[in-house]
């Protein structure tokens, strides 16, 4: 709003006058985990932030008033970049930024622009735990670890206006236990039991996600749960690919397996 003057150009014929340029200021943004975040969208810029109070009933965008209807419990509070959902209509990259530490970085896409992927997200983890908002749409949650000091390029949401803009979060570096679901620093039976139920159910935290898909395909099913149990029973001394980097095991006795309701069995058939 504020009013600029245009003085005079000295007022005689023997020169040219001068000509006045203008460009939309860039807009830089400052998390912790989240450093010097540039939005090229300078027609959206405005309606960009970086927050912390994410959750169950925060707003995705500055141009809406769209909330979260479901959201994983291990993301509640991650340092988030409040995207503008008009910026979905770019077609080329809606930012940049530097990672402040070692982060493990997602981006919650809508659902409907995530067959393909973009080209961005190629390398990306589909950790395939989704996330609801309060206009009835789906968000696939993937996720890429990144370095201190890492540029992270944020690309295009595709340009389509039949789609949301996606949101991007970012929590310190997660260290994963293959194994380890329920995230207690021990594989035991209690793992064994959710594993099974992820089978059935899914997860709705990315980090059990993770631990229960034993053999890295991206996928949790039957061979996660079954690699699982031999590993607790000592049937075997490894979990996937070979490079599940914690071991901690209990033997498996009669009353175990009658408390695990069917969750576990054993070599000896009961």
């Amino acid at each position: 709003g504020e009013k600029v003057t245009l003085g005079t150009n000295g007022g005689t014929g023997d020169n040219a006058n001068y000509v006045v340029f203008a460009k939309n200021m860039e807009t830089v943004l400052n998390g912790k985990l989240i450093k010097n975040l540039q939005v090229f969208d300078s027609e959206n810029a405005a309606d960009w932030s970086i927050y912390n109070n994410t959750g169950v009933g925060s707003v995705l965008f500055g141009d809406r008033d769209i909330t979260f209807t479901s959201f994983p419990e291990n993301l509640v509070g991650a340092e988030t970049v409040k995207t503008a959902c008009d910026s979905k209509l770019v077609t080329t990259d809606l930012g940049v930024f530097t990672a402040g530490a070692d982060i493990t970085l997602y981006v919650a896409m809508d659902s409907r622009v995530t067959n393909p992927v973009p080209n961005w997200l190629n390398d990306w983890k589909n950790t395939r735990v989704t996330m609801s908002i309060s206009n009835d749409l789906t968000y696939i949650l993937y996720k890429h670890n990144f370095k201190s000091g890492e540029k992270v390029i944020m690309g295009t949401n595709s340009g389509s206006g039949a789609s949301a803009n996606y949101i991007f979060m970012a929590v310190p570096q997660e260290k994963v236990i293959k194994g380890d679901i329920n995230l207690e620093g021990v594989i035991d039976a209690f793992d064994m039991c959710l594993a099974r139920k992820g089978v059935i159910d899914g997860f709705t935290n990315t980090l059990s996600q993770d631990a229960a898909d034993v053999d890295e395909n991206g996928i949790v099913d039957i061979n996660d749960h079954k690699q699982i149990q031999d590993y607790i029973l000592k049937n075997i001394s490894q979990m996937g690919n070979g490079k599940c980097n914690y071991r901690h095991l209990y033997p498996i006795y009669y009353e175990d397996v009658y408390k695990s309701n069917g969750c576990l069995s054993n070599s000896y058939g009961y």
